[in-house]
């Protein structure tokens, strides 16, 4: 899942996969701003089949952020 996740966090950002990893920061190190927050999130809603809400994408400031709200709504619906 985690693969998955930066996957489309570098399809979205055009930045190389390699370039994401947990501790890069979305717009520091990432140039996402939020409008490509949006396109990732939606993506990942697709993808997972979840629901993320809004104000939670104020909290996501890292990679690691995503992966683990990801993570943690998935279980949840589980």
């Amino acid at each position: 899942m985690e693969n998955e996740i930066k996957q489309i966090i570098s399809d979205v950002s055009k930045v190389a996969m390699t370039e994401v990893h947990e501790d890069a920061e979305l717009g520091n190190d990432l140039a996402i701003d939020s409008l490509d927050l949006l396109d990732v999130v939606t993506e990942l809603e697709k993808k997972y089949q979840i629901d993320i809400p809004a104000e939670d994408m104020t909290d996501f400031i890292t990679v690691k952020d995503i992966i683990t709200a990801v993570q943690n709504t998935v279980k949840s619906n589980e």
